[in-house]
């Protein structure tokens, strides 16, 4: 079945894109930095992911992503070969998340650091939430413990509210 590449990342030198389709990372390799026309691509199976969302760091050895369907993990991998997709490795590292809405997890992000990852909540637009894990060894996702939420939901209703009573402008 055919899906779009969700949760995309742009290496950086411009020269790789990284991203998701159901099961399988996707790698397209641009010929010239940030010019999609000289695109070319390559996948792997990368096992029984389920969930979406990549986050490939700097030296493109290692990523991040998320699977589950109804409890939600972040997943840490290699490539031996750092920037080649078809090297992957499953170290077998995961930290199990624990979010309002379980199963609807579209993304992770992680600090340059790799200390901290930032776990945002599709929750179908009923949670908004950012959820931050500190890392208690840089590198290794095991180490993960929550420790911060922010709710962009409600900061957004408490927004529609002031502009509301202000009145909109035009």
């Amino acid at each position: 079945a055919a899906g779009c590449m969700r949760n995309s990342i742009l290496n950086t030198t411009a020269t790789r894109i990284y991203g998701k389709i159901s099961n399988t990372i996707k790698q397209v390799t641009l010929s010239t930095a940030g010019d999609i026309s000289t695109a070319s691509s390559t996948t792997t199976q990368t096992g029984t992911l389920i969930g979406s969302g990549i986050w490939v760091n700097a030296t493109e050895d290692r990523y991040y992503t998320i699977e589950g369907s109804t409890v939600d993990t972040i997943k840490q991998g290699k490539f031996t070969t750092p920037g080649d997709i078809t090297t992957e490795d499953d170290d077998g590292l995961t930290l199990t998340i624990t979010p309002d809405t379980q199963g609807t997890l579209p993304s992770v992000l992680m600090t340059p650091d790799e200390a901290r990852a930032i776990v945002c909540d599709g929750g179908g637009g009923t949670s908004g939430k950012v959820f931050q894990y500190d890392l208690a060894t840089p590198e290794d996702i095991t180490t993960g413990v929550k420790t911060f939420t922010f709710d962009g939901l409600a900061l957004h209703r408490s927004e529609e509210r002031r502009v509301g009573k202000e009145g909109r402008s035009r």
